[in-house]
């Protein structure tokens, strides 16, 4: 149709629509043993008992405007499957002392800790980086495992807020100002 089209002399562009993969399989090396995004039956598994995520990642990889908050024992915001996917607020002047956004926080520009009172939510627990991993490891990076709405390499993942209410045994109070 489009050689058709281009012959008649009646269009001056026309191409053929074509439809693409954002990542199809990604190429993180731990992604073969996440049958909870894709399932082979691997490791005695149901085959296609997962989410689908292959599937899902066809039409999103996940967007940066969205924020997805963490709470749980902290992240390691730093990890390089995390990192480019960290929640940043903007509004607030790192390392300044001062509250600048007017949220009651001090410097929360990445997070923060609630059970130390800081804004500082890195961990030496592994469940919070290990949470915000399964929700936003960058995919198809080569680097370890890869998020359900990650994105890809060239970025595009939905975004982190890592919130520690505790590394071993959060307290609901706590949990109560992290969520407040």
């Amino acid at each position: 149709i489009v050689l058709a089209m281009r012959a008649t002399g009646l269009v001056d562009f026309a191409e053929v629509g074509v439809y693409g993969r954002y990542v199809g399989v990604p190429n993180d090396p731990q992604f073969s043993t996440q049958w909870n995004l894709r399932n082979l039956g691997q490791s005695g598994g149901t085959s296609d008992a997962d989410v689908d995520a292959d599937e899902a990642w066809d039409i999103t990889g996940g967007d940066p405007s969205i924020v997805v908050a963490v709470i749980d024992s902290g992240t390691e915001y730093f990890h390089p499957d995390l990192a480019a996917n960290i929640w940043s607020n903007t509004d607030e002047i790192p390392n300044n002392g001062v509250e600048d956004d007017g949220n009651g926080f001090i410097d929360d520009t990445i997070g923060g800790d609630f059970e130390d009172g800081d804004n500082s939510p890195n961990t030496n627990f592994f469940h919070g980086t290990a949470v915000a991993g399964v929700v936003a490891a960058v995919g198809n990076n080569g680097i370890g495992i890869a998020g359900l709405a990650g994105g890809g390499d060239a970025g595009g993942g939905c975004s982190v807020m890592p919130l520690c209410v505790g590394e071993s045994f959060p307290i609901s109070t706590v949990i109560d100002d992290a969520v407040l």
